[in-house]
Parts: structure tokens; C-alpha cells; sequence
């Protein structure tokens, strides 16, 4: 959702914006298709940075997500995405 281009986003939701004050802006999309996993999502920018998500699910239930100390373009090492396996942990892989 968040690394897709703008462009995609518009092809599978309806996006609509409110400001709630001079510094932030609500985006609320609410998917074309009606079968997805979500009712509707609620992007908080506040100065132009994604400070918290909200998703709706078709069973009513409420996600917060908040983002603090958001850095944007930035390059991330690839030992960030290096996954150890701890000591005692058994990892099950699917075919």
C-alpha cells in the first residue's frame, strides 16, 4: 500500500482528502472492490509525513498503526531485512 505509486493506488480506491487543521491532512480510501480485507484506510500526513494509518475491517474492528521519527528517501541497508533465526525457534516453509 505505502510503496505503490500514487497512480495504482487510484485504480483499486476511491481517495478522498479532509484537512483537519493547517498541518494535517486525512486521506481516506475506500476500495472499488468491494470483496477486499478492508472497509476503508485513513492515511494521517502531518507536515507532509505519514504519522498514522487506520484501518477498517468488514468485521468493524479498528487497526491504529502510528509512525514516529519517519525519514523519507532514504536507503536502507540490506542488513536491516536479514532475518537470524533464534536460538530454540523451528521455521516452517510452505511448498
Amino acid at each position: 500500500l505505502l510503496s505503490d505509486p500514487t497512480s495504482k493506488l487510484a485504480e483499486q480506491f476511491n481517495i478522498t482528502s479532509v484537512n483537519k487543521d493547517s498541518n494535517q491532512v486525512v486521506f481516506i480510501l475506500s476500495p472499488k472492490n468491494q470483496s477486499e480485507m478492508f472497509q476503508r484506510i485513513e492515511l494521517f500526513f502531518n507536515e507532509d509525513k505519514l504519522n498514522q494509518m487506520q484501518l477498517f475491517d468488514s468485521l468493524g474492528q479498528k487497526t491504529i498503526i502510528k509512525f514516529n521519527h519517519v525519514k523519507t528517501n532514504t536507503s536502507p541497508s540490506i542488513e536491516q531485512f536479514v532475518f537470524n533465526v533464534p536460538k530454540g525457534v523451528d521455521v516452517v516453509q510452505g511448498q
